[in-house]
């Protein structure tokens, strides 16, 4: 889809610790403080344009985490994709290429000027 991907094993653990360290009330389990303190590294930086959650089934931590996720992040577009089983190859291809779409998009739109094409 000529998207880049990067993912939270590719963030210094430095930064993801003290990212997750801004929220009010430690996150208790380990891998979501890591996902939570990831995305709100990769919000911070330009070099991530939109941030795509993937969690297994809407339940227990996952589903906690996805929506502090959800809630905090405001600066880029955010997707939560949700799998399980039942979940189609098709359709999670059709929802990360409206995200990949969207993003190109925006990207196109801030690179545009915004001068009069008037004399």
């Amino acid at each position: 889809m000529g998207c880049r991907v990067i993912l939270p094993e590719m963030l210094p653990a430095e930064q993801i610790e003290a990212a997750a360290a801004t929220m009010p009330k430690r996150v208790f389990w380990t891998l979501g403080r890591r996902m939570v303190g990831s995305a709100f590294t990769m919000e911070n930086t330009t070099l991530v344009d939109g941030i795509i959650y993937v969690a297994c089934f809407g339940c227990g931590p996952d589903s906690l985490i996805g929506e502090i996720i959800l809630r905090k992040i405001k600066h880029k577009p955010f997707m939560m994709l949700t799998i399980d089983e039942h979940t189609g190859q098709a359709g999670m291809m059709t929802r990360l290429e409206a995200f990949c779409d969207m993003l190109r998009r925006e990207r196109r739109i801030k690179d545009e000027s915004n001068l009069s094409s008037y004399g």
